[in-house]
């Protein structure tokens, strides 16, 4: 008999199978075992996979990498929160001035720091502690409106204080005595912080120019085109003060005080007028005094560091000019005189000759264009040059030299041997120093190398007949010397310029390289 076949009961565990001939549907309540599913065959249906979810058009879906807190106000900026560096970093902006840190900052948030602090800082506080030159270029070109880096050594640090100081020079009016329109104790507080300014600037101070130093007691306060009340102690009042009393000057600022306080400065422009006088002008405002004069030299004496000096349209006259000249003698270190545009005549010409006659001098530049100096003046120049073995710039431009000034500067360079410039123009020379320019120009070659002759009447066509009867004038003695330029062959030849081809051939005769 076959044997009977197993049948499971249905238990706990299985459910109960279901015919054949039933209808199959999905069974539900049934948690997965542990074991891996049969898979499905024919006979069993699988289960349904539902649609995925699809959020509404008008909700965005949230990340789940970030979690962020929402705050009940709608206008929250929804950014990320700042990192504790930034904001430590605005605070140290927002109270640098009260606590000024910096060298506890450190280096990778420091430039930072210090391009977000403010321009207008007290320098008290930024002079000395601040060295960046971002911070300093920022501030220069905020404060002033010209900024050239090149005049200042390339250094931004160095162009703003330096320009700081200029400003302050030419807006300082010093007390007149007994005549002041400050009080006594604003006087006092304008001083101690002019003087406190320049300590501040000092180590970064190497150049000053200034285009003006106001007067003792100038009022630059009146206003153009409107009538003060008439008062006679009203010291605006145009018709009851000016600055000259009884014909004489006031001072300007004393600036052996500013030579005290500026121990780097190495050159110094200056001029004794006054920029903006307006309506008001008045010769008394424009040109340096006795005292201003004496107080400059006294400076000049005691500088161990001044290398150049411009004093330029300030009505220097030869009694000045003395004064300056005595001083060179006892200065070892300027090497740059600017004397130009000023009223030295003969008698100051022999002052500085001295002076540069002198052994001691170490002047290598000397300037004195747009002058009074004559013939006398060149002579006393020209004696100087003759012994001088320092000088290498001098420049004469648009003085009263004449033929006679002339012959002696170019005499003088067949023995110097140190000249590398020479301007000599304007000075009302004709033919009568071309042959000894010539000779000169033959003779020295070893420094000359600018030679300027612009503006004179050394020759043309029409005076080449004189050029060849010149006259050489040495020491009082007239010697006819007949020029080494033939006569012309043709009419073409007479329509040259015969000076210039005597200027050009004793310079391609000249072998020194």
């Amino acid at each position: 008999m076959p044997e009977p076949v197993p049948v499971d009961t249905p238990g706990p565990d299985k459910p109960a199978a279901a015919s054949t001939g039933d209808a199959l549907a999905p069974i539900q309540n049934v948690e997965p075992t542990v074991a891996p599913a049969p898979q499905a065959t024919s006979t069993q249906p699988t289960a349904p996979t539902p649609a995925p979810y699809e959020p509404r058009a008008h909700q965005s879906p949230e990340p789940t990498a970030k979690r962020r807190v929402l705050a009940e106000d709608l206008t929250w900026n929804l950014s990320p929160v700042k990192k504790l560096s930034d904001l430590c970093i605005n605070v140290l902006v927002a109270r640098f001035e009260e606590h000024p840190i910096l060298s506890r900052v450190p280096k990778k948030y420091r430039e930072r720091l210090l391009s977000d602090i403010s321009v207008a800082l007290p320098l008290r506080i930024t002079a000395p502690l601040v060295p960046d030159e971002d911070y300093w270029q920022r501030r220069s070109l905020v404060t002033f409106k010209l900024c050239n880096v090149r005049t200042h050594g390339g250094s931004w640090k160095r162009l703003f204080f330096e320009s700081h100081v200029q400003k302050l020079l030419e807006e300082y009016v010093p007390p007149a005595a007994g005549h002041d329109i400050v009080g006594t104790a604003d006087r006092e507080e304008m001083d101690r912080d002019l003087w406190a300014q320049l300590e501040l600037a000092a180590p970064y101070v190497f150049t000053v120019v200034t285009r003006q130093l106001r007067p003792a007691g100038y009022d630059a306060g009146r206003k153009v085109g409107k009538e003060p009340v008439p008062s006679s102690n009203n010291l605006n009042s145009r018709g009851s003060r000016t600055v000259c009393e009884n014909g004489v000057r006031h001072d300007h600022l004393n600036l052996g005080l500013v030579f005290a306080k500026l121990k780097n400065l190495e050159e110094l422009n200056v001029r004794y007028s006054v920029r903006d006088c307006g309506i008001d002008f008045e010769w008394e405002y424009f040109g340096m005094t006795l005292n201003d004069t004496v107080r400059l030299t006294d400076s000049l004496k005691a500088s161990r560091v001044l290398k150049r000096l411009t004093v330029a349209a300030s009505g220097i006259d030869d009694d000045r000019c003395h004064l300056i000249a005595n001083a060179l003698r006892d200065n070892r270190t300027l090497e740059q005189l600017d004397l130009s545009h000023n009223l030295i005549s003969d008698a100051g010409a022999h002052a500085l000759a001295t002076a540069l006659a002198s052994p001691t001098t170490t002047l290598s530049h000397l300037t004195l264009s747009s002058n009074r100096i004559g013939q006398p003046g060149a002579t006393f120049l020209a004696t100087a040059l003759a012994s001088n073995a320092k000088l290498t710039h001098l420049r004469l431009r648009m003085n009263h030299l004449s033929d006679r000034g002339g012959l002696s500067l170019f005499t003088a360079l067949r023995e110097n041997t140190t000249l590398q410039a020479l301007d000599v123009s304007c000075n009302q020379m004709s033919t009568l120093t071309v042959d000894a320019l010539c000779k000169a120009l033959k003779a020295n070659g070893k420094a000359l190398v600018e030679l300027d002759l612009s503006c004179n009447k050394l020759g043309t066509a029409d005076v080449a007949k004189d050029l060849q009867r010149s006259t050489t004038l040495e020491a009082g003695k007239a010697n006819v010397v007949q020029p080494k330029v033939g006569p012309p062959d043709d009419g073409k030849e007479a329509a040259e310029d015969v000076a210039g081809k005597a200027i050009f051939d004793a310079v391609s005769q000249n072998k020194v390289k």
